[in-house]
């Protein structure tokens, strides 16, 4: 259900640059689309520029080229681990390429990025070859289970485009390196890296990304879905930030996009459609010939094929040539990991900076500035901020449409069935459990759970013998699917928000009901689904209280939250953590359950 309605969300979406009819309209669009780019990745405002307390920890000789293993701080005690490939013969000022890689446990030591690293310094570059977060000798950073960042503001993809942007800060630090000719590539999620780190940092000359360019719909809803966390940046689609659009935020720098037609990860359908909206672009721009798209019968990966197109490509734009000249890659033999490490057993210190330490560091910044107001219209400032900003917005309240199936009674309670539109293509149901007996308009209680579950709830007795109206909703499905619960954060929309406003519009439904105090809602919830409950509580006044069990004390942790993904919501913590909901909700009681 849930991934049927959101593909029909991404498909109702069109490509912003289709819009592009030439050079002006870009130049006037472009920079508002770099700073929403910024802003989803969370590095707007930008984190400071700290020293990067470059070392050199060892040399190897190569023959015609060393590899030097350098440190840098990309942030204070924030480790970056690399190696810098140096031509010893260079003539004047030469290009340089920063390479950066996928989800490979090697990192900057894997035979591929050996490879085109030496035969980049064999041609007169300088190559830096790092480690991604999470991978390499950075594992102690941490990559997966790293979700809870989002709460922040911040993203995993966001920090290694920071990371990327201080390294290209590294390489211009050299005076080897010539300011004007740097370029980046990298593969899958390097290839992720590489089309982010290029739009937003206009520093890089050239961009190559290989087998990942596709269109956000395809890359969501095929088989594989948004496979990492640090492919699911929130709000993409929110900002018109298709991967096409983000892509054309490189021109009129010259871009190769790679791709290979047996490529499962990205499937090649959708790589050749962001191709056509590209293709489009930079044609309506007037740089056409700085867009090139190439395929090869390849599975997913940065084969020789592939490495040697890019190579050309760099060639062609670093020495001003008309046209590529083919390239012929050549050794050497790829070296052990262990002779690259920058670190005693390929591992960073244990007590250097995490992306939970940096989460929980932001997390304690934003807490610092962050209360809920005595006034009505400042409380209802950051109600509206959380609703717009946090949770994407409501839909527009269309027809209920309900449909009521007729009561029975049995054992003293009379039962009935409903279903209630929610917003177009969404439906949601209820079971209200009435005390035969009561008379009266009469307050109820919402359990609030999201499929409906044949096991009893036993708190329901007491509530019925206390001559309460029981109603048990059924949300919309919530975690079904890890895929969708990513998809959901990408268009702007996320999942607790959805089950937030399922909440809500049984309240609007509740409240027509004549045998119902209008006057008497409230909620009880448990485990995850306390979340969706919580948010309607503060968002929606008229549910007057709650119970809700298994609640998070707060947001800001270095340890890995247990709730499922479903759960997260982008920037909620520059608003409100779980101590300010509550507070938005009183002087309406909740009551706490383990």
């Amino acid at each position: 259900m849930m991934r049927e309605y959101l593909q029909g969300l991404y498909d109702a979406e069109p490509f912003s640059i289709d819009a592009v009819q030439d050079r002006k309209i870009w130049t006037d669009c472009r920079q508002k689309a770099r700073q929403a780019l910024l802003e989803v990745l969370g590095l707007e405002p930008p984190p400071p520029r700290t020293p990067l307390e470059p070392r050199t920890v060892g040399t190897i000789d190569r023959g015609d080229f060393v590899i030097e293993k350098v440190v840098l701080e990309t942030r204070p005690n924030f480790f970056m681990t690399g190696n810098l490939y140096r031509p010893k013969q260079l003539d004047g000022k030469a290009p340089a390429v920063l390479s950066v890689h996928g989800h490979t446990m090697k990192g900057k030591t894997s035979d591929g990025m050996q490879t085109r690293s030496a035969n980049y310094a064999r041609s007169g570059w300088l190559a830096l070859a790092v480690d991604a977060t999470g991978h390499g000798e950075r594992v102690h950073i941490g990559h997966r289970g790293t979700f809870a960042i989002i709460t922040t503001g911040m993203t995993l993809e966001g920090v290694q485009v920071w990371d990327n942007m201080r390294c290209i800060d590294y390489l211009r630090s050299l005076p080897e390196v010539d300011d004007e000719r740097i370029a980046i590539t990298g593969c899958s999620g390097g290839g992720n890296q590489t089309m982010y780190t290029a739009a937003v940092d206009e520093r890089i000359a050239l961009a190559a990304p290989v087998c990942s360019v596709s269109t956000l719909r395809g890359q969501i809803f095929t088989s594989n879905g948004i496979g990492c966390q640090c492919e699911c940046i929130p709000n993409l689609m929110r900002h018109d930030l298709e991967n096409a659009a983000v892509c054309a935020l490189i021109a009129p720098r010259p871009l190769l996009v790679v791709a290979g037609t047996k490529d499962e990860t990205f499937p090649i359908q959708h790589t050749r459609d962001a191709d056509r909206h590209l293709r489009r672009f930079f044609d309506a721009i007037g740089h056409g010939d700085r867009y090139k798209y190439v395929e090869r019968a390849e599975p997913h990966g940065y084969p020789r094929s592939m490495r040697q197109i890019t190579h050309a490509w760099f060639d062609r734009w670093f020495n001003r040539r008309e046209t590529e000249q083919r390239y012929h890659e050549r050794g050497p033999k790829p070296l052990p990991p262990e002779e690259l490490w920058c670190f005693p057993n390929g591992e960073l210190p244990t007590d250097s900076a995490t992306i939970g330490s940096l989460a929980e560091a932001k997390g304690e910044e934003l807490a610092e500035r962050t209360q809920v107001p005595n006034s009505d219209a400042a409380r209802s400032k950051i109600r509206n901020a959380i609703r717009d900003n946090v949770l994407g917005g409501f839909p527009e309240r269309g027809p209920l449409e309900p449909i009521e199936e007729k009561p029975t009674r049995r054992a003293g309670i009379i039962r009935q069935q409903i279903a209630l539109t929610s917003e177009p293509g969404i439906t949601i149901s209820a079971t209200i459990h009435r005390p035969a007996a009561a008379e009266g308009e009469l307050p109820c209680v919402v359990r609030v759970r999201e499929r409906r579950s044949s096991r009893r709830w036993p708190r329901a007795k007491q509530f019925l013998d206390q001559g309460r109206v029981v109603v048990e909703l059924d949300t919309r499905p919530l975690s079904d699917d890890e895929h969708v619960s990513r998809a959901a954060l990408v268009y702007g929309r996320p999942l607790v928000g959805m089950g937030a406003w399922d909440i809500i519009r049984l309240t609007d439904y509740l409240q027509t009901r004549e045998e119902l105090s209008a006057d008497g809602i409230s909620l009880w919830a448990e485990g995850p689904m306390a979340l969706p409950a919580l948010f309607a509580l503060a968002l929606d006044e008229r549910i007057k209280g709650g119970t809700l069990g298994g609640l998070p004390a707060t947001y800001v942790t270095h340890q890995p939250l247990k709730q499922p993904t479903w759960t997260f919501a982008h920037g909620l913590l520059r608003y409100a953590d779980i101590k300010q909901l509550k507070e938005l909700v009183a002087p309406r009681p909740i009551t706490d359950t383990p």
